[in-house]
């Protein structure tokens, strides 16, 4: 299996997400590596936001069928 086929956990994600700010935040990054978790951030960003809305519209679709029944 792919590493992008693996299963998503949006608990890892933000994990990663907030470990990308902290060294961002602390300075310590050169400007290089700054920029390659900068991307990082960006991507995991995107990625939660995605599986939010996913979230958001399994939960829309439960609810309408609640409500049907």
């Amino acid at each position: 299996m792919k590493a992008k086929e693996e299963k998503f956990s949006l608990q890892k994600a933000f994990q990663e997400l907030e470990a990308v700010v902290a060294e961002l935040e602390n300075g310590q990054v050169d400007l290089d590596q700054s920029l390659v978790k900068f991307r990082r951030g960006l991507a995991l960003s995107q990625a939660i936001k995605r599986h939010l809305e996913k979230i958001k519209k399994e939960i829309r679709i439960i609810r309408e069928k609640n409500e049907e029944g």
